[in-house]
């Protein structure tokens, strides 16, 4: 979906309208039908009177200049769940197990729910997705396969009566996490854990939330680049043509024990076995992703320090680097205030890119 994050908000302040009234909801979604779509960057302001005609309410609503980044609002999950509980469910996201989002309001959960999907970029989501789920449809929660789905609160009580089986159920308006199997805060190995645990740490300072969406997001890129940026070179051509993954030398070349056995069942999951399939369909020239360019930067990275291209040694410097990503983030932001004025966040999002 384009501009999610534009929408998002709209959607918000439908929300906050209906509350008033169904008139004054009404009213607002007739006053921002009529404004034409923004480009990225641009705003909208929308103007209508109160039920008494005697307030005028105004509203802006602005698209951000990274179009990356406004499809998905990284931030309102990070908010909604905290850091250790963020990593929890997204640890039971790698593993394709079935997790159950509920939240009281539909603008948190639907933004939640696309931004935990977002955060396994440049992996993708293979199973059952379903942001909000229709009350009538309720039986899909008792699915025996992987699922992502949100449902409203107000269903919640219906749950009881169901044979739900191994499912994590994630309340987003309390930040509690029920019928965990009591793995997920050891799924990733315990170094990596630490270092995504210290650069999330970062997000949680007050700086805007585009500013916060950016850290966010690279810093789960960056965590993919540690476990699997090795993964070219393990790419080979058999006699009869046939490229594949050597999956037990992929494997294998990681030093860390506890690393090797994550990457043993990530390995069997479908996610990895799409990105693998995607990658081997691709010439070489074709790699240009935003995943590619981290791992080539990582690349040059470790050749300019010096650095082994194992994880072990570049998994001590993981929490450090983003950590100095964030505090030139915020630097910058700071010395760009005065001249940029309240746009300036959008701005050094879109030179970061």
């Amino acid at each position: 979906m384009s501009a999610f994050v534009f929408y998002a908000n709209v959607l918000k302040e439908i929300q906050n309208r209906h509350a008033l009234s169904e008139a004054a909801a009404s009213t607002f979604i007739g006053a921002a039908y009529r404004k034409p779509y923004p480009p990225p960057g641009d705003s909208i302001t929308i103007c209508c009177c109160g039920e008494q005609r005697d307030m005028l309410h105004v509203s802006t609503f602005t698209r951000l200049v990274d179009s990356r980044l406004e499809h998905v609002d990284y931030a309102c999950l990070l908010h909604a769940l905290g850091i250790s509980q963020l990593v929890k469910v997204f640890s039971a996201v790698l593993m394709e197990r079935r997790v159950l989002f509920v939240a009281s309001r539909l603008s948190t959960l639907s933004s939640c729910v696309h931004a935990i999907t977002a955060l396994l970029y440049p992996f993708i989501w293979q199973h059952t997705f379903v942001p909000v789920l229709p009350s009538k449809l309720l039986d899909f929660v008792c699915s025996p396969t992987p699922f992502i789905i949100g449902m409203l609160s107000e269903n919640c009580a219906q749950l009881s009566n169901m044979p739900l089986s191994e499912v994590l159920l994630v309340n987003l308006d309390r930040a509690e996490l029920s019928w965990q199997q009591g793995d997920e805060g050891t799924l990733i190995p315990r170094k990596l854990h630490k270092a995504l645990m210290n650069a999330l740490g970062m997000c949680l300072d007050d700086i805007g939330n585009n500013t916060k969406n950016l850290m966010i997001s690279e810093a789960f890129i960056r965590l993919f680049v540690e476990t699997v940026g090795h993964y070219k070179q393990h790419l080979v051509t058999q006699q009869n043509g046939v490229r594949l993954l050597q999956k037990d030398s992929f494997v294998n070349a990681v030093q860390s024990k506890s690393t090797r056995v994550f990457l043993q069942w990530f390995c069997e999951t479908q996610m990895f076995e799409v990105f693998v399939a995607d990658r081997l369909q691709e010439a070489p020239a074709e790699s240009c992703g935003l995943f590619e360019t981290r791992l080539s930067e990582h690349e040059l990275e470790c050749y300019t320090t010096k650095h082994s291209t194992t994880l072990r040694s570049n998994v001590k410097v993981f929490g450090k680097k983003m950590k100095g990503i964030g505090k030139q983030m915020k630097k910058a932001i700071t010395s760009l205030e005065p001249l940029m004025g309240v746009n300036s966040e959008d701005q050094f999002a879109k030179l970061a890119i």
